[in-house]
């Protein structure tokens, strides 16, 4: 499907994508095979490696479309699409350390009672794992650590250097002190949540405006509780300036850039 001024969400990227159509009742696979490659990439070369497929595709059914990954032991199938419009689908596989013959990459339609059409535009087949692709900070401003909250995978931007340690500092909203809503206190209070010194004293500033807020609301002297949160409220904002937590921003970047 090539681009035109009647429709600007189709293509994602470029001036073409290919799209897809599948009848009810049929399942649509569209494949790669390795022997129709042109990136040199053979089925011995990527044996014993860790491989990727990422791909763009458009779709508007949800649970019908994946990536899949095949070599000589078997077959890795990704995320199934969420039927949103546009996402990046990605699967990755462990290839066989015996591999020899076989290293093909497909979109695979399953089968259902609704015929199903969707559009695949840019797509990918690496070495590495899928952060090459999903990654959303640039590496020249991804200078933090970030980790995926599922798998507990600390992805670094670039390679440690020899005999650096590897020190993490995060921050999020805090958690109740322990998971019981009941009335009696020794269940949270036997639990703990540890804070850095940076955390502790913006914690620190927060409380002591909530306590002189509080007292001012009985207090005889307002002024005197005014002075104190104001005092609160400067010494906080001198912490952030202090201990600031950037986040880097940025788009997604990889290899379709």
């Amino acid at each position: 499907m090539a681009q035109t001024s009647d429709d600007i969400l189709i293509p994602k990227y470029g001036q073409s994508a290919t799209r897809l159509e599948t009848a009810a009742s049929t399942n649509g696979r569209y494949r790669q095979v390795i022997a129709d490659m042109t990136n040199g990439l053979t089925a011995v070369l990527g044996k014993g490696k860790r491989m990727t497929f990422a791909a763009w595709v458009y779709c508007r059914v949800s649970g019908r479309v994946t990536l899949q990954i095949t070599d000589d032991a078997g077959t890795t199938t990704g995320s199934t699409h969420n039927g949103n419009g546009w996402q990046l689908l990605t699967v990755t596989r462990n290839i066989s350390a015996t591999n020899a013959t076989t290293l093909d990459v497909e979109l695979d339609v399953s089968s259902s009672t609704a015929a199903v059409t969707c559009w695949i535009n840019n797509a990918w087949f690496y070495i590495g794992d899928a952060e090459r692709v999903t990654d959303v900070y640039p590496l020249s401003s991804a200078m933090r650590v970030r980790r995926d909250d599922t798998t507990q995978v600390v992805v670094l931007p670039y390679r440690p250097h020899s005999r650096h340690q590897l020190r993490l500092i995060g921050t999020d909203v805090l958690t109740s002190f322990g998971a019981s809503t009941s009335t009696s206190v020794a269940t949270p209070m036997a639990a703990s949540i540890e804070v850095d010194v940076a955390a502790a004293e913006l914690l620190y500033a927060e409380a002591a405006e909530l306590l002189f807020a509080w007292d001012g609301l009985k207090a005889e002297s307002p002024g005197r509780i005014q002075t104190r949160i104001g005092y609160a409220r400067m010494r906080r904002s001198e912490l952030r300036n202090t201990w600031p937590y950037e986040v880097p921003e940025g788009r997604i970047q990889g290899p379709f850039d």
